[in-house]
């Protein structure tokens, strides 16, 4: 799709002018009526740009907290906003899987590269899952407890969920002899 933004309205008016009508007074005049045009509409995209969710900083932030139901509860811009953007996708959901996967991504902060955030549904019985997220440093102990809260608000009632942040370095068991090195697992819910 092309982008829509128009850069130059007068001269796109005056280009538009029949031949005839291209007279330095006719020119004048459409200049006169299309100039303001254009910072009508360069005001108007700087205004939609500034109030996406992306670049909204401070009050714009709680603006959009409150139009979705997600308090800041101190938390920064930033964690705020990822925040903000997962109570969306959790307002839309139903508890389908992905959903509660993204939300989880989401809000649990940044995954170790190339370590995705895991469903998972065996072993739990017909109606429960838990959810694995790999990070290079684990979350505080504030940032954890919202974090369940946020998911437990979104999950499926009747429906058991676990919440697991491991280290990159977690204790496993390998397919060679005896055991990994590493730290436990660290079961948030």
């Amino acid at each position: 799709m092309a982008d829509p933004y128009q850069s130059d309205h007068a001269g796109e008016g005056v280009g538009e002018l029949l031949s005839q009508f291209r007279r330095p007074n006719a020119e004048g005049y459409v200049r006169g009526i299309c100039g303001p045009v254009q910072g009508l509409e360069d005001s108007t995209l700087d205004l939609r740009a500034d109030r996406l969710i992306a670049a909204s900083v401070g009050a714009q932030l709680d603006a959009w907290g409150r139009v979705v139901g997600e308090q800041r509860s101190g938390l920064s811009d930033d964690d705020y906003r990822r925040f903000i953007i997962a109570r969306t996708i959790a307002n839309r959901s139903d508890g389908e899987p992905d959903s509660l996967l993204r939300v989880f991504a989401l809000i649990a902060g940044p995954a170790t590269a190339g370590e995705p955030v895991r469903y998972d549904m065996t072993g739990f019985g017909p109606a429960a899952y838990s959810l694995v997220i790999v990070r290079n440093a684990p979350m505080t102990s504030a940032l954890a407890a919202r974090v369940v809260a946020e998911m437990q608000s979104i999950n499926p009632a009747g429906v058991g969920q676990s919440l697991i942040e491991a280290s990159p370095t977690a204790f496993v068991f390998n397919t060679g002899p005896g055991f990994d090195v590493g730290s436990l697992a660290t079961l948030l819910e």
